[in-house]
């Protein structure tokens, strides 16, 4: 299973920035760690999938054609109303 940060959210730059620093924790513990860097991936945000519908939609599809076949989305309060938006979002897919 993938555990990624996601968000439905307009102002990527500053759901991003949320992302950053409620997830900086999962940096150096251990079992993360190691997750990330068999990713290539620096930070957790570097996995968050983060934007409007349309581009998190084709990043889970990105994730689907490269063999992931179940989705730990770990909702974001990204911004006012971002986390109902993606729990709508993931609940129609």
């Amino acid at each position: 299973m993938e555990g990624v940060p996601l968000a439905i959210a307009s102002d990527v730059v500053a759901a991003r920035d949320v992302a950053a620093k409620v997830f900086e924790v999962y940096r150096d513990l251990p079992a993360y760690r190691a997750m990330l860097d068999r990713g290539g991936a620096a930070e957790p945000v570097d996995v968050a999938l983060v934007g409007d519908p349309a581009t998190v939609k084709g990043e889970i599809k990105r994730l689907e054609d490269s063999g992931v076949t179940d989705l730990g989305a770990l909702v974001f309060h990204a911004e006012s109303g971002a986390f109902e938006r993606t729990i709508d979002f993931l609940s129609s897919l």
